[in-house]
């Protein structure tokens, strides 16, 4: 094959090979950034358990991928790398009418501002119960996915069970549990994969709480739309109703529906919790920006409230949350694809990939690229607004958003990915957190426990903050009218 040509970041041989795999479990940072040192702008691959990653460095190679249509399947390359097969079923790996309503409902997402913003004070409420005067220790990864599952949630499934200890429960378990089954299951040689995918998958586990929690509703909209079709008085405008209105088919049954508004729920839950404990963590390892920040989220909110347009003017506080997540990012690589056309993929410098390869393209290393990022290895909360000051200063926050802000697409920006299969609710969770952020900045000091950021942890392709960690909280006084 072709692909055989193609440097090697490791062993490549039969058995050798799966030496370098075992070590890229705990090393596929340097794994990666060796490749990008060595190929910067070229192709490399690396060996894993179950099949060869093919990374693109960057350059014309991204390009390529980016006008890629379905021939290079983003789809199928979740569905591959989660192990859809085993661990979520459902018709998701065959059926994306998902991301139709994703694209609409959560790009134009400005009516359910509002309950945004009261879910997050109320969560932040039932979740962070400090004293006035006190410092008190938060379990940070545990409390900020309880927080952006309650204000994800109130958006999909509205009031009560947004609120609903055991459905969050069930949505930050699901993630947790999937994605678990799958680094497992990715683990194993492919053969071995009929033998141990059923074993651990969380499939039936899921399905049973799906029957108490969300079956119910789902029936009686179901219900309503077979009486109705879909427009009846009082239908809740919900991730719920989007997805019945939609649905057709096997896609349209009870748990089929549920598992897919799970779906829906862990990716919106587990990147922003990601993004918001690298923030939070930054901004008490570093807290001369704090005051910064706190006055940009004071002057917005009491000039405009809590709306879509005014928490995109929070640029200096997005800004922020783009270099942490610039300096830390969520991992090695971004836009896995799978190679779904039976002729391969051909690339502009003429190589070919196989039909059911997986390519992806660096991140990590691109995004501590001196090229791109100067001085990549200085945290500089500041770096994107500096840059996008001018256009700030002419009134075209537009051309800001576009280019520079965390939200942004470009071919050294990699963690919304690119083109049409860019992530389309970046804009629901930049929204999100910049709100979450400046809530937190207005109504807690925050330090840090022990005085030093806890270190993050890169398994396999992923970074992750400490998910052990604790963060300081002491209440404020002056702000949300006493709401909090």
């Amino acid at each position: 094959m072709q692909s055989d040509n193609i440097p090697t970041i490791g062993y490549s041989g039969r058995l050798t090979s799966y030496l370098s795999a075992f070590r890229f479990f705990k090393h596929a940072r340097r794994i990666f950034q060796n490749g990008y040192d060595l190929y910067p702008t070229e192709m490399f691959k690396v060996p894993t358990m179950s099949k060869w990653q093919f990374v693109v460095g960057g350059g014309q190679l991204v390009e390529d991928l980016k006008k890629a249509g379905e021939e290079v399947s983003f789809h199928q390359g979740v569905v591959e790398s989660g192990r859809f097969d085993y661990t979520i079923k459902s018709n998701i790996e065959n059926s994306v009418y998902h991301l139709k309503v994703i694209r609409t409902k959560l790009v134009s997402f400005g009516p359910y501002c509002d309950d945004i913003h009261d879910e997050c004070a109320a969560a932040l409420q039932d979740l962070i119960p400090v004293k006035a005067g006190g410092w008190t220790g938060v379990p940070l990864w545990n409390t900020l996915q309880m927080l952006m599952a309650r204000v994800s949630n109130r958006v999909f499934v509205g009031l009560p069970l947004c609120r609903d200890q055991g459905y969050l429960e069930l949505c930050i378990g699901f993630a947790g549990n999937f994605m678990a089954a799958a680094r497992l299951i990715n683990l194993a040689p492919k053969f071995l994969h009929p033998i141990i995918g059923p074993l651990l998958s969380p499939y039936e586990q899921h399905r049973k709480s799906i029957a108490k929690y969300l079956g119910p509703i789902i029936k009686e909209r179901l219900e309503m739309k077979e009486e109705h079709g879909t427009e009846w008085e009082g239908k809740p405008d919900d991730l719920v109703s989007w997805l019945v209105d939609e649905a057709q088919g096997i896609d349209a049954e009870v748990e089929n529906l549920g598992m897919r508004i799970l779906f829906v729920s862990f990716a919106a839950v587990h990147t922003t919790s990601m993004v918001m404990s690298h923030v939070l963590f930054d901004l008490a390892a570093r807290p001369e920006y704090i005051e910064h920040l706190r006055q940009e989220a004071k002057e917005v909110t009491e000039a405009e409230g809590w709306s879509k347009s005014a928490i995109a003017k929070l640029y200096k506080i997005d800004s922020f949350i783009h270099e942490s997540a610039r300096y830390s990012g969520l991992g090695g690589v971004s836009m896995i694809r799978k190679i779904g056309d039976p002729n391969g993929f051909k690339f502009s410098n003429g190589i070919t990939l196989p039909y059911g390869a997986s390519v992806s393209v660096i991140s990590d290393a691109m995004h501590h690229d001196a090229t791109f990022y100067p001085d990549p290895y200085t945290f500089d909360g500041f770096r994107f607004y500096k840059i996008g000051k001018a256009d700030l200063d002419q009134g075209n926050d537009t051309e800001f958003h576009v280019k520079h802000a965390f939200a942004s697409l470009s071919t050294n920006w990699l963690l919304w990915g690119l083109g049409k299969h860019a992530c389309p609710g970046r804009f629901f969770s930049a929204h999100e957190i910049r709100a979450a952020v400046a809530y937190i900045l207005l109504n807690f000091d925050i330090k840090l426990e022990g005085g030093k950021r806890p270190e993050n942890q890169w398994i396999a392709y992923t970074c992750l903050p400490d998910v052990n960690a604790h963060l300081l909280f002491k209440k404020r006084h002056s702000h949300e009218n006493g709401k909090l």
